[in-house]
């Protein structure tokens, strides 16, 4: 775990076992894989508007409250991940599905700045999760792509 999102990380330098807060390892799993998440959703969003002049405003509203949710250091409820993540991905199909039909390539090609991190825009977090739609599976794949 590392955390370094309120005024509260410890010596200013971020919490590196337990957040200060009360944020534990597990939770900040959950929120760096919604924000990785968040990114490929973005990324696509973006693409799906610049280049067929797709948009969806339920989209647009899912990204900010999905982003709000790992803002806030009030509420750590992991039980709401799995449901934010798989809304992710099934927006991100459907902005697919919509450049597809409109004859543009959804395939891409890893980018390199990402290092050993998945490509958040040609990943698919369900192919992470083997489809096992649980908290501790989204957790075991968050600790692969938050900040180390």
């Amino acid at each position: 775990m590392f955390c370094y999102q309120c005024e509260q990380t410890t010596g200013a330098r971020g919490c590196t076992t337990v957040g200060v807060c009360g944020k534990t390892p597990e939770t900040a799993a959950l929120q760096d894989l919604l924000v990785h998440s968040l990114k490929g959703l973005g990324s696509w969003a973006y693409r799906a508007r610049t280049t067929v002049g797709y948009s969806n405003p339920e989209i647009d509203q899912f990204i900010n409250l999905a982003m709000f949710s790992t803002l806030t250091n009030v509420n750590f409820d992991e039980s709401r991940f799995p449901d934010y993540l798989t809304t992710c991905h099934r927006f991100q199909e459907e902005i697919k599905t919509h450049m597809h039909d409109a004859g543009i390539s959804t395939l891409g090609t890893n980018s390199p700045h990402w290092g050993d991190v998945p490509d958040p825009v040609n990943w698919n977090i369900m192919d992470a999760v083997k489809d096992d739609v649980c908290v501790t599976s989204f957790m075991d794949v968050g600790t692969q792509v938050g900040i180390r």
